[in-house]
């Protein structure tokens, strides 16, 4: 079952399997099977409000699989649950195919919500596994309806001679986000956790010279700290290097420009270690004070990123989301390994597994779980235990098509 064991990884089998299970588990208790209000498949942003996220579906589509493959249901059970959440997913209102981030209790869009681009793409990510894994030819249907209605076209524009996609849309004055007039919100001109978006659309845009445009399109920074250079994300978060690699395995592919997007995270990875533990040192984990990431907080949700960040001052604070650690295991394992250890010392688990964050400098540890750290422990947990759900993506036909066409080769 195991890739490539070590005794690190002998050591944590039965760890890393009750962290996929209790992902599971979360995904499978906080997700509605209510089919009459159009919830079905919607999966909790947090567990202490009723409101969903779409992004949540990405990781939900592959619970199925992970239940199915350890026998927690039964793969009929699960390809059932996977219709209809595909179904369902017709019902939800949308711009030109680009989901709304939140949904209410009643199936429809919260309040006014953005419509969102990277939620709608991690959903896609999931749709991509279960079209893999279950070879059905009414998934694979419904599959192809949600990308071939996403108008990718409606979000490119040109700035400086370079092509971006938009990041997202809100046409409310005062919806979220917005700041002036309504209508597209920034843009994905940096190294971010989209990376994995432009081999999908290369996959199906007829259009190769576009799609590779769109690829070099966006900034690539170098950043040094200490030994580790490499490409950087302006927020330096770490689900931002993480979860691209979580979908796709960049490990075998080096793209035309000679850039190995795994080897960019393990570096990347590595030095946010480092500059926390070094940078932004905490007086009670010391060596294992890291793993700050998107996440709840004492002082409400926060997106934190270590030096050298360059876009926030969210710099770690003593909050740390046993997530990005869970996360990090697959490219930095002894001291994900052993950070984890050192975190379990601590109150700082429930019914599903580790809560979403805690900082023991505030005596705080967070109640909720959130539907997107928990989707990360159920892909990075997979990833370490048998690579079941980055397999069933990358070797879709889409994603295989979308390497060819942006020219990435095997290594």
């Amino acid at each position: 079952m195991y890739r490539n064991v070590s005794m690190i990884e002998v050591d944590m089998k039965d760890k890393l399997l009750q962290i996929e299970k209790d992902a599971y588990r979360f995904f499978n208790d906080f997700t509605s099977f209510n089919q009459l209000n159009h919830t079905y498949g919607l999966t909790l942003d947090h567990t202490e409000k009723d409101i969903y996220t779409i992004a949540a579906v990405g990781y939900f589509l592959p619970s199925l699989i992970i239940g199915a493959e350890r026998g927690y249901i039964s793969k009929e059970e699960a390809l059932e649950k996977t219709i209809n959440t595909l179904k369902n997913l017709q019902n939800i209102e949308h711009k030109n195919g680009l989901f709304v981030h939140f949904v209410d209790k009643n199936g429809h869009r919260y309040q006014k919500t953005e419509y969102s681009t990277i939620d709608t793409w991690i959903a896609f990510m999931g749709m991509l596994a279960v079209d893999s894994y279950f070879k059905n030819q009414e998934v694979s249907a419904l599959v192809m309806y949600f990308i071939n209605r996403f108008d990718f076209k409606w979000l490119i524009f040109e700035q400086d001679n370079k092509k971006y996609f938009r990041m997202s849309y809100n046409p409310d004055k005062d919806g979220s986000y917005v700041e002036g007039e309504p209508g597209f919100i920034y843009r994905w001109h940096m190294l971010s956790e989209a990376l994995f978006i432009y081999i999908l659309f290369a996959g199906i845009n007829d259009d190769n010279e576009e799609s590779l445009q769109l690829y070099e399109g966006f900034d690539r920074t170098i950043k040094t700290y200490k030994f580790n250079s490499f490409y950087h994300t302006p927020g330096n978060t770490l689900f931002v290097y993480q979860l691209p690699l979580g979908f796709i395995n960049f490990k075998n592919y080096t793209d035309q420009n000679d850039i190995n997007w795994y080897d960019n995270g393990v570096k990347a990875i590595r030095a946010n270690y480092e500059s926390s533990i070094e940078n932004h040192r905490d007086p009670i984990l010391k060596d294992y004070g890291w793993g700050a990431t998107a996440s709840d907080s004492p002082f409400g949700y926060r997106v934190y990123g270590p030096i050298p960040a360059t876009t926030h001052l969210n710099y770690p604070d003593g909050t740390y989301s046993p997530s990005a650690i869970i996360s990090s295991i697959p490219f930095l394992e002894e001291i994900s390994v052993n950070t984890l250890k050192e975190f379990d010392k601590y109150p700082v688990s429930g019914k599903y597994g580790y809560y979403d964050s805690f900082n023991l400098r505030e005596n705080w540890v967070s109640s909720r779980y959130y539907g997107f750290n928990k989707g990360m422990e159920l892909i990075f947990s997979n990833l370490k235990i048998d690579g079941l759900i980055q397999t069933l993506i990358t070797e879709h036909p889409i994603i295989q098509q979308g390497l060819k066409n942006l020219k990435f080769r095997r290594v």
